[in-house]
């Protein structure tokens, strides 16, 4: 009995580790202050358009492209905060690594669908 006591201490203490990790992860990004977004519908040829965030100290990059294969992308880059790239399109959620100040978080992925939605979170 003692041993399986001792399995489930190591069992317990092992997922609750690794929940820890798991749910302080995204806890940070989901705290996050503010957020950007677009929207297009038009996707003949290849665009890009910028929306600067609300203090000023970071922006948004989107678009479509048509160079080696359709392709709708995000990037988005803050200053000071800590921030991530996301889409959405016929295909589901596409989201970037989250990055620290001053680094570019890319979304790069084959366009599907006739909408497009563009996030910056941070």
């Amino acid at each position: 009995m003692k041993n399986r006591t001792n399995i489930s201490f190591a069992v317990k203490a092992a997922v609750s580790i690794a929940l820890s990790g798991i749910v302080m992860i995204p806890a940070s990004l989901c705290a996050s202050a503010a957020n950007v977004s677009a929207s297009a519908t038009s996707f003949n040829s290849s665009w890009e358009r910028y929306k600067e965030v609300s203090d000023g100290d970071g922006c948004l990059t989107y678009g479509f492209n048509t160079w080696a294969t359709d392709e709708d992308y995000a990037w988005a880059r803050h200053d000071t905060n800590s921030h991530y790239a996301s889409l959405y399109n016929g295909s589901g959620w596409h989201t970037g690594s989250a990055k620290s100040g001053g680094k570019l978080s890319r979304v790069d992925v084959t366009h599907k669908g006739n909408s497009v939605s563009y996030y910056m979170y941070y």
